[in-house]
């Protein structure tokens, strides 16, 4: 069960039709099972980041600001990683991907500190955006 986005999700911010060319062996309807599936492993992707810092899996409740960053980092590298199966992948997309990359590797590192005040001892603070990433340009 994914924790910060599933194949609905992706599927709402790609666009329908999208998600059905990149996913689609029959052309019919995307493939929920594939979406989530690739979710599931960008997921832990990022956990495997965060946990660097902080508890995983993030919690909305507990965090909400650090969660929805959570959530865009995982949706902009699956929607790399499922793009790959239909290359090439839109400049804007890999962006996304690699602001994420960066936001993850320097929040391992201490160079960033999460959003909400997650870690108060850290020097730096940011936070993740999908703003950053180019979200609103995705589809």
């Amino acid at each position: 069960m994914n924790v910060y986005a599933n194949a609905s999700d992706w599927i709402a911010r790609v666009s329908s039709p999208i998600a059905i060319q990149l996913t689609s062996e029959t052309g019919s309807s995307a493939d929920s099972d594939l979406i989530d599936t690739v979710i599931g492993s960008c997921e832990g992707l990022v956990n495997g980041y965060l946990q660097r810092r902080v508890s995983v899996p993030v919690t909305v409740g507990a965090s909400p600001q650090l969660f929805a960053a959570a959530r865009g980092a995982t949706l902009d590298i699956a929607s790399y990683r499922i793009h790959l199966r239909r290359p090439p992948v839109p400049g804007d997309w890999k962006i996304a991907f690699d602001n994420a990359m960066k936001w993850l590797t320097d929040l391992a590192e201490g160079k960033v500190s999460p959003p909400d005040n997650v870690d108060a001892g850290s020097k730096a603070a940011s936070g993740y955006s999908e703003r950053l990433a180019g979200r609103e340009n995705m589809a």
